[in-house]
């Protein structure tokens, strides 16, 4: 047992092991070795794998479970970094059945049952609760297999709340390629199999086609023929079922990863780039991502699915014997259907353009209505309005009518009639093969039904296609991270340290331009811990885009900026702006649609301990929101934002201040802040943002 214990001193080594198995390279990566920089804290350890995964280019998430979820969680966590009670840590590659496969100290692995697993990382959180609450059963005399039954309800019951275990779950980076990820969920094996059901479903459909041929003109054993074209028909049911299924679960997955990288790609959004575009832009592009998400994989499946049943008829077509005039019109109808979608492509651009417009407008409309009822005359309200709804409809028009001729004209009645017309020769003739004849009429149905299915899913695909245009900023961003992701693993964790040696924060000749605009020209500066700095200045002078730069935002265009000694390019800005927080101005920050403690805990943990919820209800009470906390009926639990409990916006104002100094940084920068602050709140305030931070940089007007 003692082989399968990993120590902190050797934890490198195992993570370097799972990033290598994830990355599918034949190097590992080189990682600093914990015992440097995590020492026994469970923070510090967050931070060393938050470094790890930023020097592998993998995602590595922290899980606590509690105990009703322990035995589910140990099937699926694999692979995993689970720490063991006291010191130590055991490494979970996957679980087999039952049996977990555990990664040993000569890296290889090793068997281990899972209820045995389980036993070993619980035993100090359940086996003292298990051993009381069994000696309080026993005076009931129950049945041996009852007694285990009730403990077991008893023991969920009260351990429902209660983090048993804790695990670094490794996965492949959310902003990694879309086509690794495909790879990793083994995505193309399953596209191939699910054709392949599909193609052997119709291989089927048309070999009944032939025995019908044959029964009808050929044979007079009919039961026979009748006995193995059920036969033919129930065997493609199997191959229908699977296909469909395949298909399904294949959709899901793409889904996922499709929302996972346009999320990442989301959440890498400048300042400037949200500012540039209204609510309705956004909007807009919400209603892209569904319409990608559900017509994409699937249309694709279809088209692909489509075009390979009718280059399967056009062969059957071909090779029957009959006319090669057949397969040259398939040509010519799938040349056809490339020419209409070019035009229909331009035309659902034009609307979707439009559709997009109208969103943006009507967001701002929505926004600024009271505005507009007190600024514009009633009876011209409506003029603009109405004027895009006529326009919106006439290119809604437009996009129904290319479309209709897309399938009509490409679709199966075109094909039925030109196909047949040509086939009438061979039909009137007295030397015609009749189980060819047969297998090319169920050639033809099967072109016919396949080409409409082709026409209506190139039709929607080229929706999801314009969508995609309007989406792909967002994913490029995805994209952009994970170029600028895998950087050498450096450590602010000695920040204390350095800090007799290096100022908290040092810039030297730092340089940011906006537009052609130069707003910070060869500032030179630093802050040292414990420094407190008041910044003044008029508006439009900079003062927020310094804020912005230091706190890692935007990127300095020249010059260098360093934090405990270690630069700015040496690190990934997640860890940066773990180290400095900004409170922005009120127009930047956010309160979200949760409870009160949720905008207070989500820069520093979610979901929090009750050494957390304590801190930050003793933040709010020095910020003087305790008055307003007791009001509440749930306290700190007590729903705010949109649709929840008002806040003023003084209040609202200290709730971004106690966020910030919840989240215990090296550096704090508060970007006006105290400005909506009377000065009876403000004299309550101040001190309590002097007191809990480390260092502060205040942005105020003169």
């Amino acid at each position: 047992m003692d082989d399968l214990i990993w120590p902190l001193s050797n934890l490198h080594v195992a993570a370097s092991f799972l990033a290598s198995n994830i990355r599918g390279a034949s190097v590992c990566p080189e990682f600093t070795p914990a015992t440097k920089s995590a020492g026994s804290s469970d923070a510090n350890l967050d931070d060393w794998f938050e470094q790890a995964a930023n020097c592998s280019g993998i995602d590595i998430q922290n899980n606590t479970t509690n105990y009703p979820a322990v035995s589910k969680m140990l099937m699926h966590c694999g692979p995993c970094i689970l720490m063991m009670p006291g010191n130590g840590f055991i490494v979970l590659l996957k679980t087999k059945r039952q049996n977990a496969v555990i990664l040993n100290n000569r890296q290889q692995s090793s068997l281990l049952p899972l209820t045995k697993l389980k036993d070993i990382l619980i035993k100090d959180h359940v086996l003292p609760l298990r051993q009381s609450l069994s000696k309080q059963l026993l005076p009931l005399g129950l049945p041996t297999k009852q007694h285990k039954k009730v403990l077991e309800s008893l023991l969920i019951e009260k351990l429902a709340n209660t983090p048993v275990i804790q695990a670094w779950l490794f996965r492949p980076a959310a902003y990694d390629n879309i086509f690794e990820q495909f790879k990793q969920a083994k995505f193309l094996k399953g596209l191939i199999l699910s054709i392949g059901a599909a193609l052997l479903f119709q291989i089927m459909l048309i070999l009944s086609w032939y025995v019908i041929g044959l029964s009808v003109f050929e044979t007079n054993d009919h039961d026979s023929v009748f006995s193995l074209w059920a036969l033919l028909l129930f065997s493609a049911i199997p191959f229908y079922y699977l296909s469909l299924k395949i298909k399904n679960r294949l959709s899901l997955d793409f889904g996922a990863e499709l929302r996972k990288q346009l999320l990442q790609g989301i959440l890498k959004l400048k300042p400037n780039d949200v500012r540039r575009h209204s609510s309705g832009h956004f909007m807009g592009q919400v209603m892209d991502i569904d319409l990608l998400e559900a017509q994409s994989f699937s249309m694709s499946f279809i088209a692909i699915t489509a075009l390979t049943q009718v280059f399967l008829a056009g062969v059957i077509l071909a090779v029957a014997g009959v006319s090669w005039s057949h397969s040259i019109l398939l040509i010519a109808l799938l040349i056809l259907i490339g020419m209409l979608s070019s035009k229909y492509y331009r035309e659902i651009k034009r609307w979707l353009a439009f559709d997009l417009q109208l969103n943006c407008k009507l967001s701002e409309q929505l926004v600024g209505h009271r505005t507009r009822f007190i600024q514009e005359m009633p009876e011209q309200r409506h003029l603009v309005e109405d004027e895009d709804l006529s326009n919106y409809t006439k290119l809604c028009e437009q996009l129904d009518k290319w479309g209709a001729v897309l399938t009509t004209f490409a679709g199966r009645r075109v094909w039925l009639f030109l196909s047949l017309l040509l086939l009438m020769p061979e039909l009137t003739s007295d030397n015609v093969d009749v189980a060819s004849l047969s297998v090319c009429i169920g050639a033809i149905l099967l072109a016919a039904i396949s080409l409409e299915q082709f026409a209506n899913s190139v039709k929607y695909l080229l929706e999801a296609t314009c969508a995609w245009v309007n989406l792909r900023p967002i994913y490029e961003g995805a994209a952009d991270t994970r170029e600028n992701s895998i950087q050498p693993q450096a450590s602010f964790t000695h920040a204390d340290l350095k800090g007799a040696e290096y100022p908290t924060i040092r810039a030297r000749e730092l340089h940011f331009s906006f537009n052609k605009r130069k707003i910070l020209d060869g500032c030179d500066f630093g802050i040292n811990a414990k420094d407190k700095v008041l910044l003044e200045g008029n508006s439009g002078a900079g003062k927020s885009t310094l804020g912005y730069v230091i706190a890692g935002a935007y990127m300095p265009q020249q010059g260098e900026l360093s934090l405990n000694g270690t630069s700015f390019k040496a690190v990934y800005n997640e860890l940066w702006r773990k180290k400095i927080v900004m409170a922005p101005q009120f127009h930047d920050n956010y309160l979200f649609s949760q409870t009160l403690a949720f905008n207070l805990l989500m820069g520093r943990c979610w979901p929090p301990s009750e050494a957390d919820l304590i801190d930050a209800q003793t933040v709010c009470e020095e910020l003087d929101l305790g008055k307003l906390i007791n009001k509440m009926p749930a306290g700190l639990h007590q729903m705010v934002g949109e649709g929840g409990w008002s806040l003023s916006h003084g209040e609202q104002s200290r709730v971004f201040i106690a966020r910030a100094l919840l989240q215990r940084a090296d550096l704090i920068i508060l970007d006006e802040s105290f400005s909506s602050l009377d000065p009876k709140t403000f004299n309550i305030a101040l001190p309590c943002v002097l007191k809990r931070s480390n260092a502060l940089l205040l942005i105020a007007h003169p």
